[in-house]
């Protein structure tokens, strides 16, 4: 089961072109953040995915996906349909999630993609997944808060309606996960002992002369939530 974002590449209007296809894996760009894969039935679409993509940079991801979100994305729905086996679309396209600026205009944030199944007058079909796409957050980019305040939501144009499918405050129980990690004594002391070369590559910076535990997990009994 796969998704789909709503945009066209122009390989599939060459193929389309050249094929007269129909087909919906040669009709629709997808969704591959989060898909849903019967690994029994697929497995030989599976192993042809797999190699397509050992091949994908520089050859494969551009011509699938021309300069829009290059990845593995349209690699699955191309070796389903090369090896002939069924998936289904689902109808509703994604949608963007995000926040409204103070001044005008909307900051997108993340994909919603919602359940299978018809859409009937305008009825929106409930969320299956919420897929941060901008913006990421990370053990690193928790924002600083106040206590007894709340970090801003990310989510803000969906968020009752996901609270509502979760029964839960999402956005709360994803801070409240992602601080209980930084801030855990054993993750601190891995990350602390790592050499200094794998903190570079992670992009972890820190200010000279400081104990990193201080500049990488700062403010860990200050949650906010």
């Amino acid at each position: 089961m796969f998704g789909k974002p709503g945009y066209v590449a122009a390989l599939y209007e060459i193929t389309n072109a050249a094929t007269g296809s129909s087909a919906p894996e040669l009709s629709n760009t997808h969704e591959s953040g989060q898909m849903v894969i019967d690994k029994r039935r697929g497995w030989r679409a599976l192993l042809l995915c797999t190699y397509i993509n050992l091949h994908g940079p520089g050859l494969w991801y551009v011509l699938f996906t021309d300069t829009t979100g290059q990845g593995d994305k349209e690699t699955f729905p191309f070796s389903w349909g090369a090896e002939g086996v069924a998936y289904h679309l689902v109808e509703s396209p994604v949608e963007a999630a995000g926040r409204h600026k103070p001044g005008g205009g909307f900051s997108g944030l993340a994909m919603i993609q919602r359940r299978p199944g018809r859409i009937d007058s305008g009825r929106k079909l409930p969320p299956l997944f919420i897929h941060s796409n901008m913006l990421k957050l990370s053990l690193r980019s928790i924002p600083k808060v106040t206590p007894g305040m709340r970090p801003p939501l990310r989510f803000e144009s969906h968020t009752a309606e996901l609270n509502d499918m979760a029964r839960c405050d999402v956005e709360h129980e994803l801070y409240a996960v992602l601080i209980a990690l930084r801030c855990d004594a054993d993750i601190i002391a891995w990350i602390s002992a790592l050499p200094t070369s794998v903190l570079e590559m992670m992009n972890c910076q820190w200010i000279e002369g400081q104990p990193l535990q201080d500049t990488l997990f700062p403010h860990c009994q200050q949650t906010g939530l």
